[in-house]
């Protein structure tokens, strides 16, 4: 197999993201798997992700209040914050091209909720997950998971927020570790919370292919807040994917020096 790290820079030298493609040929009968990290240390304190080629969907709060922030962090200095409102989320999402509906997919995230609040559209604070932004009429979430208003972590399996199964109660001001391995192929996933399997072969049943991941503050009164830190999105056509996904961010971060 032949590994090609590739780097995407902006023009003044801070690497927002990086890709690091195992490229194999087509002959040896192996495949392609794309690993894409975002730990918002690369941006100016108090910037737009979109500077980092993020889209804001919906500003929630207002788009001032999605941000690069410097009060929090799960590792280094920054993370981003993303703040709700009573019926219009925050919702940011960056594309992942390449990623395919019969791709192996994984994601990992740290979240961090700053209190449990009521009074919204629907039970959801925050959100990580897969996405695409053109089925639908909001766009559409597969394999995500979502600290709710009732004070739960739940595994979105559809398009409705109340179907989804509850996994572990969490404590607000605390920063959780979320990951996420999934299949398009077999329109499957599971869950691990803090590196515990918490939900083991969840199905997939909202139509449609993701295009790319998004992070969600959600609705309440007062509208809530959360930050987001440490992403790291894989995916590629290997069933083999859980065995070349990095196990932690620090190992990840090895991969460039």
């Amino acid at each position: 197999m032949t590994f090609t790290r590739v780097r995407r820079m902006k023009a003044s030298g801070f690497m927002l993201l990086g890709v690091l493609l195992l490229a194999a040929s087509a002959g040896a009968g192996e495949a392609e798997v794309v690993t894409w990290p975002d730990d918002f240390e690369a941006y100016p304190a108090m910037s737009s992700p979109t500077s980092g080629g993020w889209v804001i969907r919906y500003g929630g709060a207002g788009t001032e209040q999605q941000y690069v922030d410097t009060s929090y962090a799960a590792a280094g200095e920054q993370s981003l914050h993303l703040m709700g409102s009573s019926c219009w989320s925050a919702n940011v999402y960056h594309e992942l091209p390449g990623l395919c509906d019969s791709c192996e997919v994984s994601y990992e995230g740290r979240i961090r909720v700053e209190s449990v609040v009521g009074g919204g559209c629907t039970p959801i604070l925050a959100r990580i997950g897969f996405e695409n932004p053109s089925v639908g009429y909001w766009g559409s979430e597969y394999a995500s998971v979502i600290f709710e208003s009732d004070g739960w972590i739940h595994a979105d399996t559809s398009a409705s927020a109340t179907a989804a199964p509850s996994l572990i109660p969490y404590e607000t001001g605390r920063w959780y570790s979320v990951l996420v391995v999934a299949s398009f192929r077999t329109r499957r996933f599971d869950v691990h919370i803090d590196g515990v399997l918490r939900a083991e072969g969840l199905p997939i049943r909202v139509d449609g292919s993701a295009t790319g991941i998004e992070i969600c503050a959600g609705h309440g009164n007062p509208g809530p807040v959360a930050w987001f830190d440490e992403i790291v999105a894989t995916y590629g056509t290997s069933k083999e994917l859980t065995a070349v996904r990095p196990r932690t961010w620090g190992q990840l971060k090895a991969l460039y020096r």
